[in-house]
């Protein structure tokens, strides 16, 4: 016998908020992983870049005698894309692919004073270049290896003993020495590396 009365079932609100508090956690989890994620591959990138534009500048000096004019002026990277070592200007992915080169006195873990078109920056009295990272300071290749921790943000890696760091310098290195560069005797044109796109 039916009485003429038919039940229903849906979902509860309860049911539904529990759901969305499910979500919600679990996107608290996953997004700062994907964003940590990101930035390391950007400054993976940028080091991979910064590598190859100082290996290119030190060939440039040893086949020319001198550094190349446009970088340490600041100008751009004509030199470098006119003689053949760079297809087109290194870009840095922590600056919004910026290809900018800015020169002047500072070292690595200082801010740069960049704009935002700078992503490179050469050290005029070290003839060394560095990048910029995304909050416009001064990092050598081994700053750019990051290391996530437990609370979501990144840390610089390990820098040697007798460097200073804390909470003035965002956790940066205020004195990294530069990468000790080798000179290499003039190569013939055959014996020239084939330059990174």
């Amino acid at each position: 016998m039916l009485d003429g009365t038919r039940k229903v079932r849906a979902f509860t609100l309860v049911e539904i908020l529990i759901v969305v508090v499910i979500l919600g956690i679990i996107s608290s989890i996953v997004v700062p992983q994907v964003s940590i994620t990101s930035r390391e591959a950007r400054a993976t990138q940028v080091a991979s870049q910064l590598r190859s534009a100082r290996t290119q500048v030190m060939y440039f000096k040893a086949r020319t005698g001198a550094f190349p004019e446009s970088v340490t002026s600041g100008t751009d990277w004509s030199d470098l894309i006119d003689g053949g070592y760079f297809p087109r200007a290194p870009r840095n992915a922590l600056r919004g692919n910026a290809t900018g080169v800015i020169p002047g006195d500072g070292v690595p873990g200082a801010n740069s004073l960049a704009r935002d078109h700078h992503g490179w920056y050469w050290c005029v009295p070290l003839e060394m270049l560095y990048a910029i990272d995304d909050a416009g300071i001064i990092v050598d290749v081994a700053a750019l290896a990051v290391e996530p921790y437990g609370d979501g943000g990144i840390r610089t890696a390990a820098a040697p003993a007798d460097d200073v760091t804390g909470p003035e310098t965002g956790g940066r290195s205020r004195n990294l020495r530069p990468a000790v560069v080798m000179l290499l005797p003039t190569p013939t044109p055959t014996e020239m590396p084939r330059p990174l796109d």
